[in-house]
């Protein structure tokens, strides 16, 4: 569970918590205007369906040792139920376990507004910003996202390793 709550604020970080130093409590602008024909690529809802460290990590209380690179399989139903929503408008929504009636996860998510360019997405959420390089594929249908985590093992040993995330186009 340590993990899921460490990846679900991380990931959370990485699209909308970038904080906003300026004292005098005014946001910037959402990202407003059409499309770009690379930003339409984006548009739709994707689901995240892989996570996958650089070290072989084990997550589950399971009474083995067990370790492996693949961190999806290990992590509960409610952990695997995160989806991003990116909408032609530009607003965009963050959920997890927004399927599943059983998760008690916070079914109101994140939302703000993003722009896609060069690679890198661009996320606005409030008086938040963040930027993160995603690889889409070949044939735009799932991206990629990898970034450095700590994450605490069953053991209670920390371990630096990157992560790739993908998510995949529903």
């Amino acid at each position: 569970m340590n993990f899921f709550r460490t990846s679900a604020i991380t990931c959370m970080a990485i699209f909308a918590l970038g904080c906003n130093n300026d004292d005098t409590n005014e946001c910037d602008q959402n990202f407003t205007g059409a499309l770009q024909t690379e930003e339409q690529d984006l548009v739709g809802e994707w689901r995240l369906t892989s996570a996958t460290a650089e070290d072989e990590i084990d997550l589950t209380d399971d009474g083995e040792e067990n370790p492996t690179t693949d961190l999806f399989i290990q992590f509960e139903e409610c952990q695997r139920d995160i989806a991003y929503n990116f909408e032609s408008d530009r607003d965009f929504t963050y959920l997890i376990g927004y399927n599943n009636t059983e998760c008690e996860s916070s079914r109101d998510g994140i939302a703000g507004t993003w722009k896609y360019e060069a690679g890198v997405l661009s996320i606005r959420s409030g008086c938040s910003f963040g930027n993160m390089v995603i690889t889409l594929n070949d044939s735009d249908t799932a991206f990629t996202i990898s970034e450095v985590n700590r994450i605490r093992d069953v053991q209670n040993v920390v371990v630096e390793t990157t992560i790739t995330y993908t998510y995949t186009r529903y």
